[in-house]
């Protein structure tokens, strides 16, 4: 088997054109450096990192080539990783897995890709049969290394939104249909805020300051909540307009790329980064109540017993998280760091539950009202993100 694998290997390195095109990104000291032999597949990773700054290709951190050019051979392959363990790495996704002389080669059928990961050395080798496949996993590769970096330096994982509006930085918090992106639209189509990132981001606590790092990647609506808002409609196919037998179109969700991102704006900026003030806890409602604030300690039992809304204690689900091909925190660590940010996090901004209605004028409203209880703590400078 280690004969048919090493042939593979050495056949592909053989063929693999000399990577022309390279782009430095960076977060937080994480660092990433994308080599790839077509510039459409930097150009992808690129518009879907909005988050990341530019950084000189030669400045260090973990290295990813990625060839779509090179001969792959698909029946050796499938061949070499029979009986090989076999990992969930997405929806309907698998990859096979060997180890490997200073580490570990993956084979993912479905996009007919090979990877070699050194992770002693930080270099990750792609080959993938075709330029389509190479677009798919650009973006992905970039951003589960960049986020193995960060967890490994105390970041944790927060499923929620976020967005800034006059400086007040703002998290919106809460399990899978509570009203986040409801919630986040509003702020940004209505009331002008910048927007940060929609349903993940990494919080991280050093000093005094509690930091929010987007996670990049496109935005998932329904239909019906791009409906609502004022001049959104041409965001929504026509066949998902609400019409007397839409077979559930207008509940579908559209994504909207992140080069897409400034037609959900009305005045702001995209960013990267955000300063909690203030944490929203939606929830969907058909009253228009006010917004009831969340004694601090209960804020923290909460926000611990749901890790920060990436579990759901009562149903047992916990939001996806993608750590196959590299290593990021331990256990312990990371259940250290998730109760520094926090109670870090209680300590700097308060929670709010905050009741949803499908009515943008009356919760932009509501949500402006409580917005204006922090005119003179906000703290948070808002840049704005890409290239820097």
């Amino acid at each position: 088997m280690s004969d048919l694998v090493s042939a593979l290997l050495n056949d592909m390195a053989r063929t693999a054109a000399q990577p022309a095109f390279e782009h430095g990104f960076g977060q937080a000291g994480a660092r990433v450096i994308l080599r790839a032999d077509h510039p459409e597949v930097l150009r992808s990773a690129i518009d879907t990192l909005y988050a990341y700054h530019q950084r000189p290709a030669t400045s260090g951190g973990w290295q990813i080539t990625l060839h779509t050019s090179a001969t792959l051979n698909v029946d050796l392959a499938a061949t070499a990783f029979t009986g090989a363990p076999i990992h969930n790495i997405g929806p309907d996704l698998t990859a096979h897995s060997l180890t490997w002389p200073h580490g570990r080669l993956f084979w993912v059928p479905a996009h007919a890709t090979f990877l070699h990961v050194q992770e002693t050395a930080a270099r990750i080798t792609v080959y993938c049969a075709d330029r389509s496949a190479g677009v798919h996993w650009a973006a992905r590769l970039v951003r589960q290394v960049m986020t193995a970096q960060l967890l490994a330096g105390g970041a944790v994982y927060a499923h929620g939104a976020a967005f800034i509006h006059q400086g007040i930085g703002v998290l919106v918090l809460g399990h899978k249909g509570a009203g986040k992106t409801t919630t986040l639209l509003t702020a940004l189509g209505v009331l002008g805020a910048d927007f940060v990132t929609n349903d993940r981001l990494l919080l991280r606590h050093h000093g005094t300051d509690i930091t929010g790092l987007a996670w990049p990647m496109h935005l998932r609506v329904s239909a019906e909540t791009l409906l609502a808002l004022p001049g959104r409609a041409d965001l929504v196919p026509e066949v998902q307009h609400a019409g007397p037998a839409d077979g559930g179109q207008i509940r579908k969700k559209i994504a909207i790329e992140p080069p897409d991102l400034g037609r959900l704006l009305a005045g702001g900026i995209v960013t990267g980064t955000v300063r909690p003030d203030l944490v929203l806890c939606p929830y969907l409602s058909q009253a228009d109540e006010p917004a009831e604030r969340v004694p601090a300690e209960q804020m923290r039992t909460m926000l611990l017993s749901t890790r920060l809304y990436m579990h759901d204690p009562g149903t047992g689900a916990s939001a996806h998280i993608n750590h196959w091909l590299v290593t990021g925190s331990t256990p312990d660590r990371t259940t250290a760091a998730l109760r520094e940010v926090v109670y870090g996090l209680a300590s700097v901004a308060p929670c709010y539950r905050l009741p949803v209605i499908l009515d943008p004028a009356k919760l932009a409203t509501r949500l402006a009202h409580l917005l204006a209880r922090w005119p003179s703590s906000a703290t948070t400078t808002t840049q704005p993100a890409g290239p820097q």
